[in-house]
């Protein structure tokens, strides 16, 4: 949980970047959205905080029509000022919706044992199949989290497996910085995994891996500079 929570608090960081924009990351309201809510999935306060504002402004997708309520009850948990929030929203439900809603909650909470993490209903890292998951890219932290927590299933039996998992979570612990930077920048280069192609933006995100370290980073903008047509 530390190290998702560390990575959850950079891909916040990096999802404000999204929605305040910068002279060379022009704002994006599907990217703030987007790794808003994976940072809400990693359990980041200020991150499922606006999840639940986008919930109730109609801008994220309410799978069960109460996980605006059942967010929120999580998010009143530690933010004081959505605690009113709740009340508000609950006054006058007859009691099959607070039915509803507390079933919503409660499948929110099983959600995060079963799969590790609030991953909503059509995040592709909430149930994928094995074969799904080994197809997704294997220096993304996101996925090397969600590898690891697969893992732990045998890890009490196993001492190896136990101590890979302990690797994996260690790198992202320690790695979660640059990695996530170079991943978001490489996906916006060819347009994969959802992300907008734009090579501004990926030039934006890589020089920013690369000033932390990836060396990974440094070397896709050394073959853009090579290539500055666009030509990789």
């Amino acid at each position: 949980m530390i190290a998702q929570e560390l990575l959850g608090q950079k891909e916040y960081q990096s999802a404000v970047e999204y929605k305040i924009g910068k002279e060379d990351l022009p704002a994006d309201p599907a990217m703030w959205l987007r790794y808003c809510q994976r940072a809400a999935a990693y359990n980041i306060d200020l991150a499922r905080h606006f999840y639940v504002e986008a919930l109730n402004e109609g801008q994220a997708r309410d799978f069960t029509s109460y996980d605006a309520v059942a967010w929120t009850r999580l998010s009143s948990q530690k933010m004081s000022g959505d605690r009113g929030l709740l009340k508000a929203m609950t006054k006058g439900m007859s009691q099959d919706q607070i039915a509803s809603a507390t079933a919503a909650y409660e499948a929110l909470i099983e959600t995060r044992a079963r799969y590790g993490a609030f991953y909503v209903q059509d995040d592709p890292l909430r149930n994928p199949s094995l074969s799904a998951l080994a197809s997704m890219d294997q220096d993304d932290p996101d996925v090397q989290l969600r590898e690891a927590f697969n893992m732990e299933g045998v890890a009490t039996t196993d001492e190896q497996v136990y101590q890979n998992v302990l690797a994996v979570y260690r790198k992202v612990r320690d790695h979660r910085d640059y990695d996530f930077r170079f991943v978001l920048g490489r996906y916006a280069l060819y347009g994969t995994n959802g992300v907008p192609k734009n090579r501004a933006v990926a030039q934006y995100w890589l020089h920013e891996a690369a000033r932390s370290g990836s060396e990974a980073a440094q070397e896709l903008l050394d073959a853009l500079e090579k290539h500055p047509s666009g030509k990789e």
